[in-house]
């Protein structure tokens, strides 16, 4: 049985436009993001709530409805690439975190027009942008391994999950643990991905991962590190 599903979403891509063109985060300009893709949206902004939301409205649908074909055709090539890895993947991260039951409905990615790639940590659900440059594979696994890493916390650091480095410490750790094997070999990407803010400490971050090759201590160490560089 598959864990993973790949659907289309118009009403979602409406949605995270509106909420990501004035979002910035880790060094990264999602709003400029967007208008790199879509420069149809350039003056979006300057638009009053209301006019804005019907103008992204009308652009997502007339670009679903052109590119119609373009989108189904790549759905079904994610599809067809993700499952060629979907059980390996599994097997490694229960070996990390240890296993846990399927969310109801699975791990649901969602085709995206725009290079957001938010999270959705109840719904068990993401984006993933149609013409990503790493690939269905690494998003996807990049994605499920904060589901894993955040239920983790939560569940045995519950005053940890309040911190305020939560969202920084959980991307270091996906940078860190995807970068090495057999990660890499099941994604395909052979560089390390992480936001720009990042940067100073991965070095350090990876160091530390293969001396402890433990989540149970490596993520306390990590919130501590994290928390030593502010």
């Amino acid at each position: 049985m598959k864990k993973t599903s790949f659907q289309l979403n118009k009403k979602l891509d409406k949605e995270i436009i509106l909420d990501f063109l004035s979002a910035e985060e880790g060094g990264v300009d999602f709003g400029a993001g967007i208008i790199s893709v879509h420069p149809q949206l350039k003056k979006v902004k300057e638009l009053s709530f209301k006019k804005r939301k019907e103008v992204v409205s009308k652009y997502v649908d007339t670009f679903y409805t052109k590119h119609n074909k373009e989108l189904r055709k790549t759905l079904s090539i994610f599809k067809k690439e993700w499952s060629v890895t979907e059980n390996i993947y599994f097997t490694t991260v229960e070996k990390m975190f240890g296993k846990k039951p399927t969310p109801r409905k699975g791990y649901r990615a969602f085709l995206s027009i725009i290079d957001c790639n938010p999270r959705f940590l109840e719904t068990k659900s993401f984006q993933i942008f149609w013409k990503h440059q790493d690939g269905v594979r690494f998003v996807t696994a990049h994605e499920i391994l904060h589901f894993f890493f955040f239920d983790y916390v939560k569940k045995y650091f519950p005053k940890l999950y309040k911190s305020p480095f939560l969202w920084d410490v959980s991307e270091i750790f996906n940078s860190v643990i995807l970068s090495t094997q057999p990660f890499s070999s099941i994604h395909g990407v052979k560089k390390m991905i992480f936001y720009p803010h990042h940067r100073p400490m991965l070095k350090q971050a990876l160091t530390t991962w293969k001396e402890k090759s433990d989540v149970g201590t490596y993520i306390p160490w990590l919130f501590e590190y994290v928390k030593s560089t502010q």
